[in-house]
């Protein structure tokens, strides 16, 4: 079996969150037991530049979204004996964010109509499954549907569409339909693409995929209703025989740590960023996206009173501006106490 993996970050090269992890430590797994996979991703202007040393162009071709022809530039790497690729377009990837900007919706529409692009210049390597994940990527079924079914090429193409976080779903204003998209209005329709007068992204990864997996059999029952269904709990529901929740797992190359490593790196921590280095002092660290989703309203709210108290926090994350905004005027406030760090790194996560 042969599977290509759509997603947006992928540990080493670039990761914001969870997804990162997922896509960094899946593919091994699946190559484990057997399948052939190999992994595209956009070419993110966060990525280390030492890491893509070795990559090798692979093609140069034209990647067409609505009215636009885009140029494309796609990237192969082999890095721990998997295959990535890389799309690489300045305008839309060089970027000082992965997520956020005014134009996202149209920037992953080119992703997805990349992938689908791309597939003929990988040589001997046609994928079986198209594995897509979280909204970034839910376009890549919906424009099968529409443009490469039909192509004896791609005609045996099989989709699967992840939902990592049925929070974050791609909604776009209407006009995105015909203007970015280049489908026609037949998809602005309840049973398609439209949701609440606007585009769904997500919807349209739903309702078009194969197969729709999630990251457990649990979160797979929630989301069918509408307390967790953000929505989409009766587009769901319409797929419930083709749902299926994986639970994710832990990778085994993970390090474990010993208590006393753990010493040290508090330690140095201290050292690094600049706090009282003191092995009484309890320091709080939250690694996390900025976003509502992680209960930062509550962290603000107490914030003032946890001060109070002989501990250290360090918070380390990007996201939405308004919580990098409060939180950083938070760490000049207690500045001997509290460090924001607007960025990830990996090694200082760890």
């Amino acid at each position: 079996m042969k599977i290509l993996f759509a997603i947006t970050e992928a540990e080493p090269f670039i990761k914001t969150g969870g997804l990162g992890i997922v896509g960094g430590s899946l593919p091994f797994a699946l190559q484990e037991q057997g399948v052939e996979i190999r992994v595209i991703m956009p070419k993110h202007q966060g990525i280390n530049p030492q890491l893509l040393e070795k990559a090798q162009v692979r093609a140069t071709f034209t990647v067409p979204l609505a009215w636009r022809r885009q140029e494309c530039t796609l990237l192969e790497l082999i890095y721990n004996n998997i295959h990535y690729y890389f799309l690489d377009n300045p305008y839309y990837f060089a970027r000082s964010q992965c997520y956020g900007d005014d134009d996202e919706g149209e920037q992953y529409a080119f992703f997805s109509r990349g992938v689908l692009e791309s597939i003929p210049y990988m040589g001997e390597f046609k994928p079986d499954i198209l594995h897509c994940h979280d909204w970034h990527t839910a376009l890549i079924p919906v424009f099968w549907r529409a443009f490469y079914g039909q192509d004896l090429f791609y005609h045996n193409l099989k989709t699967l569409f992840t939902i990592h976080n049925l929070k974050y779903q791609g909604i776009f204003p209407a006009d995105v339909l015909e203007d970015v998209l280049g489908l026609s209005w037949d998809y602005f329709t309840p049973e398609k693409l439209e949701f609440r007068g606007n585009i769904n992204y997500m919807k349209g990864g739903i309702l078009y995929s194969d197969l729709v997996s999630t990251v457990s059999p649990t979160y797979a029952e929630e989301i069918q209703y509408s307390y967790f269904g953000e929505g989409l709990d009766g587009v769901i529901r319409k797929r419930k025989d083709s749902l299926v929740g994986i639970l994710n797992g832990i990778p085994p190359r993970e390090k474990a740590f010993k208590l006393e490593d753990k010493v040290k790196g508090k330690r140095e921590l201290q050292q690094k960023l600049g706090l009282k280095v003191n092995k009484n002092i309890p320091v709080l660290c939250i690694i996390s996206r900025l976003v509502e989703q992680k209960g930062l309203d509550l962290l603000l709210h107490v914030i003032d009173e946890i001060m109070t108290k002989n501990i250290q926090l360090v918070i380390m994350g990007t996201g939405e501006k308004v919580y990098e905004d409060k939180l950083w005027n938070y760490s000049r406030q207690y500045e001997r106490e509290m460090k924001v760090l607007l960025t990830y790194e990996e090694e200082l996560a760890h």
